[in-house]
């Protein structure tokens, strides 16, 4: 059990990439009234699985997540399991990709799948059956490390997409992606129009050693866009027709750790446990990140392979900022470490994460995953 659920580890280790080093104090906006507590847990139904949330439908209560990876489950509060569907071969007419960058609840019991490397999205019941398909006017190819919830209703029928294509393979991976990131889809005209770049000089838009694919959070008419591996993040609103910029918001993030470059340019990922960005979360005003800090080169370097590999998921290095979108105030709090930092939203002030088997070193034969709150 310990070796898959290890896999869901690489995945948060992979996408943390060097963050800027900062060593001011702490922010004297600290606040301990209010804290980011463990308050339920879910033990799902499925003997000797992976499980890896996706998406949370309020309504429904009901979880949308990866099961060892390429199978999807869909499973309630009480960690019944309601739906499995299993990968289907290619060529089947049920097949829903291979890689997925996303996958999410969409209308009436029916999922959304964006496929990697085709151009076409899927819309799929609970069972796994495709009941349509959308053409798509590029061809999605991003990281396999990208799957999750894409797919965002910004008005009735008009959708946000996660979707940078509209280039051939090899020059994408070459040069980098220069143009849209994102398509908003119009669902009864079946029409697609590219929306939000991002700034010039984001390593994004370079060649491959240093670029990273972005993530990003829909809510309320704000568009929250950011790389895990850089502490800042863009803000953009939507006016009814297009998004527009609004603020770029940089934390202070103390004790940050970021991958150093050799004469090259090129990042050494093995000199440091790099901080980075985890997830983001709106509430009202309020922007929350959760991020974690890194361990610097000094005492890295000084660590045995075992020692480096397992600091990374048993060190209290993770933590919680809420930002008031006003006037950029900060407030620090320490996030739960018998959580993995795999933060998904499971509605309003609720998070939901994988259980740190790790910090005691357990074994389980259920996935157990962690509810958790601010109070």
């Amino acid at each position: 059990m310990k070796s898959l659920q290890f896999l869901s580890v690489v995945l948060f280790i992979a996408l943390s990439a060097f963050a800027c080093s900062n060593e001011e104090a702490e922010t004297e906006t600290s606040s301990a009234e209010q804290q980011w507590v463990i308050s339920d847990s879910i033990v799902v139904d499925l003997a000797l699985a992976e499980i890896m949330p996706y998406d949370y439908n309020p309504d429904k209560e009901l979880f949308l997540g990866s099961s060892n990876r390429n199978d999807l489950v869909i499973f309630d509060e009480n960690g019944s399991v309601l739906h499995e569907i299993k990968e289907k071969p290619a060529g089947d007419p049920n097949y829903l990709g291979n890689w997925k960058i996303g996958t999410g609840f969409f209308e009436d019991d029916k999922i959304l799948v964006q496929p990697n490397m085709l151009n076409q999205m899927l819309i799929a019941d609970y069972d796994g059956k495709v009941v349509e398909k959308i053409q798509l006017p590029f061809r999605v190819i991003v990281s396999v490390n990208k799957a999750g919830p894409k797919c965002f209703e910004i008005e009735e029928n008009r959708y946000l997409l996660y979707a940078p294509g509209r280039y051939d393979q090899m020059e994408l991976w070459n040069n980098g992606f220069k143009e849209f990131l994102f398509e908003i889809w119009d669902r009864e005209s079946n029409t697609f129009s590219p929306t939000i770049k991002l700034p010039e000089g984001h390593p994004h838009n370079k060649a491959r050693n240093n670029r990273f694919f972005p993530e990003f959070l829909y809510e309320d008419g704000k568009l929250f866009l950011y790389t895990a591996e850089f502490p800042e993040i863009y803000m953009y609103q939507w006016d009814g027709t297009d998004f527009q910029y609004e603020k770029t918001i940089k934390p202070n993030f103390p004790k940050f750790v970021r991958y150093p470059e050799n004469a090259e340019g090129d990042i050494d990922f093995r000199a440091v446990s790099a901080g980075g960005i985890i997830s983001l979360d709106l509430e009202g005003n309020e922007l929350y990140i959760a991020y974690k800090e890194g361990i610097e080169e000094g005492r890295y370097s000084i660590m045995s392979e075992e020692e480096q590999q397992m600091s990374q998921i048993s060190e209290p290095m993770y933590k919680i900022v809420g930002i008031n979108l006003d006037d950029l105030s900060e407030r620090y709090q320490d996030a739960p470490q018998e959580i993995l930092p795999l933060y998904f939203r499971a509605g309003e002030g609720r998070w939901i994460g994988l259980k740190n088997i790790y910090l005691k070193m357990e074994e389980e034969d259920y996935p157990t995953l962690y509810l958790m709150e601010r109070r």
